[in-house]
């Protein structure tokens, strides 16, 4: 019994592990894209593209104002209140992220916002893979990559589980016949 709570133990702390793994562009199309864009004007709320902008922010004031706009609000912050009056009150909803995840949401805004400077700048010709050229991509920050390793590590992990639950199996059954077939002996 103490073998299963402590496997369900792992699988739930596996489980907080893969929601956090999520990276910013995940967690902006399911929490934010709904009433937020990225350069494509205003939807509901403000269009996110020019947030770093002349930012007179705090990264601690995006934190809270993410979390709760409305305790901001009704603390009279200024600049919360102007935003509010500014998208006809509102209300944007209570996320709750952690601030690594906010982190990973505020960096994807930054780069989808750079990211159309970044496209003027481009090279003009193409850029041709080759067998000399082929490595140089560097895979390992990747999120999808990581997150490919994850599943890879977690599915390692539960077979080597199988495997020592099977072998104490056999382990216990194989000293319980030789212990029967010496009482049939006798």
């Amino acid at each position: 019994m103490k073998f299963f709570k402590l496997l369900l133990l792992f699988f739930l702390s596996i489980s907080s592990l893969l929601t956090y793994s999520q990276n910013g562009a995940e967690i902006f199309k399911t929490k934010c894209a709904s009433c937020h864009s990225i350069g494509k004007g205003i939807v509901v709320g403000p269009d996110l593209k020019d947030l770093f902008k002349d930012m007179d922010m705090s990264e601690e004031w995006l934190h809270n104002f993410i979390r709760s706009s409305q305790s901001l609000i009704k603390s009279g912050d200024m600049h919360a209140m102007e935003m509010y009056e500014k998208f006809n009150r509102t209300v944007m909803p209570d996320q709750q992220l952690s601030d690594t995840e906010i982190n990973s949401v505020l960096a994807y805004i930054k780069s989808e916002s750079l990211g159309e400077a970044k496209t003027a700048t481009a090279p003009s010709s193409p850029v041709y893979i080759t067998p000399e050229n082929i490595n140089q991509a560097d895979d390992s920050t990747n999120p999808h990559t990581l997150f490919n390793y994850l599943w890879i590590a977690l599915v390692v992990i539960f077979l080597l589980i199988i495997i020592a639950v099977l072998a104490h199996v056999i382990k216990t059954l194989s000293a319980a016949l030789k212990d029967e077939y010496k009482k049939n002996k006798k």
